[in-house]
């Protein structure tokens, strides 16, 4: 194993990936129409803003400093064509898809992480947010299989 801990780079860009996974959803959520899909979107920017508040902890206990963002650093998809997408359902698929991605993206980080540590605490933390991430995919995936039956966001 490479390292014990998790490094002051890895926290980095963890905490910032889920700040931007966080505003990504409660962008979408603020301007789905539909009470359902907007709560369901609202309920992922709030996990995800508890992913952050996980690894800003973790790193204040590992490196003794508040976590500062850096809103210049950007990790993962593109999220900017939201601002301007006004969801019709293909714009909303679209979106659902990046979502699936971010998660995927995130999974694959989260367990590739998890190989490199050996501190216990880092262990499970990584643990945890692979299951979360993948939740929030599985929930996703439902999302998009609901809007190619019916649109409903408008």
């Amino acid at each position: 194993m490479a390292d014990t801990k998790l490094s002051e780079e890895v926290l980095n860009h963890s905490v910032h990936s889920e700040i931007q996974a966080r505003d990504f959803y409660k962008q979408i959520g603020d301007r789905v129409q539909n009470k359902k899909g907007r709560k369901r979107l609202v309920k992922l920017s709030q996990e995800e803003d508890g992913h952050r508040a996980l690894l800003e902890r973790r790193y204040k206990s590992l490196y003794g400093k508040d976590f500062v963002f850096d809103p210049n650093v950007k990790v993962g998809p593109r999220f900017d064509f939201v601002k301007t997408s006004l969801f019709s359902q293909s714009e909303a698929l679209d979106v659902v898809s990046v979502g699936i991605s971010a998660e995927t993206e995130a999974i694959t980080y989260y367990s590739e992480q998890l190989e490199t540590v050996e501190d216990p605490e880092d262990q499970k933390m990584l643990k945890d947010l692979v299951k979360f991430e993948n939740r929030h995919k599985k929930k996703l995936q439902s999302e998009y299989k609901r809007l190619t039956k019916k649109y409903y966001w408008a």
